[in-house]
């Protein structure tokens, strides 16, 4: 997607950078599973990913300045910069490297399927490709899937066995991730993710699934996605779930196997919904859900 910059690239754009400053970054981690030598922002730093912090090396940590005290031993291993808005610095940080144009590099058509490929891309011989699909680097898609015509697959989207994706569905595009700030222009937030499709999935026509921001937005084995929904960045939809055509599931939200979806329902981010829920025809759910529970309304209320 972009080419990481030389190490003093940071210290420039960074300068009240604390502890190491000679970085060589290759990629992006989330603190719930940070890496070596990566790009890490929290916007609060308990003891738990503290530990977890100080099993890694050379990232830039982009922390609250609430942490400064806690993550003052961090700076022996990382660069650490402070904020009192560490998920607008982290977004500031990747403007320079990261735009729409990035995105799409790289891509080109491959007369042996009729289709646009980035580089590498990784096709099971026994799926199908539609001609007129665009598929995107570091793509892998799985035995006996088949791919319509139409349909566009951003970076690093894996599509599990069987799986099907039908006409000018968008899965693995960037999502609406946005970072702002009084007095500040309003930034964009890239999106590493990718997006992991299992098996026996179905993505409808004019669908949108999309990538998630550092770790993948994930649709498990068996979900059903009608035409004309969107998903976006940091979903997990797990098995079985069925989702009717007009649905919205808004960022970060995590879906309990067997739950139906009616059609036009919407659902708030950061939501969590229990398995075999019931979502009604336009239902607005606002809040969070436990098991087996059915909500009609706008607001949804269990009946």
């Amino acid at each position: 997607m972009f080419r990481w910059p030389e190490p003093g690239y940071w210290p420039r754009i960074l300068p009240d950078l604390q502890g190491q400053r000679d970085l060589h970054l290759a990629s992006v981690s989330s603190l719930s599973r940070p890496t070596s030598h990566s790009i890490i922002f929290a916007n609060q730093l308990s003891d738990a990913s503290t530990a977890a912090l100080a099993q890694c090396t050379g990232c830039l940590l982009l922390l609250p300045e609430s942490s400064r005290e806690t993550a003052a031993p961090l700076e022996d291993l990382h660069g650490v910069s402070y904020s009192e808005e560490p998920r607008y610095a982290f977004a500031y940080a990747l403007q320079g490297l990261w735009s729409a144009q990035s995105w799409r590099d790289g891509l080109t058509w491959d007369s042996s399927v009729n289709a646009t490929l980035g580089n590498p891309v990784h096709i099971d011989p026994t799926a199908v490709i539609e001609p007129g699909a665009t598929i995107s680097s570091h793509c892998v898609i799985g035995p006996e899937c088949y791919i319509m015509s139409g349909a566009r697959l951003g970076p690093r989207v894996v599509v599990g066995q069987g799986t099907v994706i039908r006409e000018n569905a968008v899965v693995g595009g960037y999502g609406f991730g946005l970072a702002r700030s009084a007095g500040k222009p309003t930034l964009r937030i890239p999106h590493f993710g990718g997006v992991q499709l299992g098996n026996d999935v179905e993505v409808g026509a004019l669908t949108t699934v999309c990538s998630g921001t550092i770790d993948p937005t994930v649709i498990e084995d068996g979900v059903k996605i009608d035409d004309r929904v969107h998903i976006a960045h940091n979903c997990h939809l797990e098995p079985g779930v069925i989702v009717v055509a007009g649905t919205c599931i808004s960022g970060s939200c995590r879906i309990g196997a067997r739950t139906w979806f009616g059609p036009n329902s919407c659902t708030r981010e950061k939501t969590t919904i229990g398995p075999d829920c019931l979502i009604g025809a336009g239902a607005v759910v606002l809040k969070s859900l436990e098991a087996s529970q059915k909500v009609f309304g706008n607001p949804a209320r269990t009946f």
